[in-house]
Order: structure tokens, then C-alpha cells, then sequence
């Protein structure tokens, strides 16, 4: 088996995250100038982390977000990766990294007391909340 490099990581989950639908081994390593031998060792490396299923030379992604997060934890580039996301799949992949570390960190249980504001990224609190959720202006 070929080693694996974070740089093949980091592309094949860029070209898996770039395509729609379940492509061949041999047309990830082809559209990524790689050998099929090299392809493989990275996708065997996500598919052990259960980002993607392999079966009979077919790649498919489980889910974007989770393929991102195993790229980035068997040394692929976090930025390089992240770019292939849309915000949807980046706040999921945020999610997970925040829950893992907290987990870590023996702090699985801890929630905040005020909800995050889309727009200023502080803290809100009971009454700006209240009005977010009834539709009034926040003040």
C-alpha cells in the first residue's frame, strides 16, 4: 500500500467533495494525476474513518461534512479542504470539531446560557432571543 500523504488526502477529499454521485477509483485518481495505487491508499484512509464507502472500485460520500472533518484529522489542509463546503456543510463540520472538543475535554453536558447571533457572532441574551424568535428588532 502506498503511504499516505496528507497532500493526496487533502485532493482526493477536494475532487470527492467537487463531484456529484459515486465515482470510480480509477476516475478520482485520473482527474487528480495520481495513480490508481496512490487514490487508493487515501480513500481506504477515509473510508476506515467512515467519511465515504468503497465497494467494488465505487467511491461514495456518506456526508460532506463528515468527509471534510476525517480529511482534516488524517492531516489533509484544513483551509484547502473547507473551501469545497457550502455553509451548510461548514457549520456542520464546526459543529463536530466544537462537540469532539468538548468531549475531550470532559465537557460534553456544558451549554451556554445565550444563543449565538448570526449577524455579530456575540452572544445574545433572554430578551434579544425572545425578540429574535417573535420577529421584533433586537435593542
Amino acid at each position: 500500500m502506498a503511504s499516505l500523504k496528507p497532500t493526496f488526502i487533502t485532493q482526493v477529499a477536494e475532487a470527492l467533495l467537487l463531484t456529484s454521485g459515486c465515482p470510480s477509483v480509477r476516475s478520482v485518481a485520473e482527474t487528480l494525476g495520481l495513480s490508481e495505487v496512490q487514490a487508493r491508499a487515501s480513500l481506504e484512509a477515509l473510508a476506515l474513518a467512515n467519511a465515504i464507502e468503497l465497494k467494488d472500485d465505487i467511491v461514495c460520500v456518506r456526508s460532506r461534512a463528515e468527509l471534510a472533518a476525517a480529511a482534516i484529522r488524517l492531516g489533509g489542509d484544513p483551509e484547502r479542504v473547507s473551501r469545497r463546503l457550502d455553509w451548510r456543510d461548514f457549520e456542520a463540520l464546526v459543529a463536530s470539531a466544537l462537540q469532539e472538543g468538548l468531549e475531550e475535554a470532559g465537557l460534553e453536558g456544558l451549554r451556554g446560557a445565550g444563543g449565538v447571533s448570526p449577524s455579530g457572532g456575540r452572544l445574545l441574551g433572554e430578551q434579544e432571543r425572545q425578540a429574535a424568535r417573535e420577529g421584533r428588532p433586537r435593542g
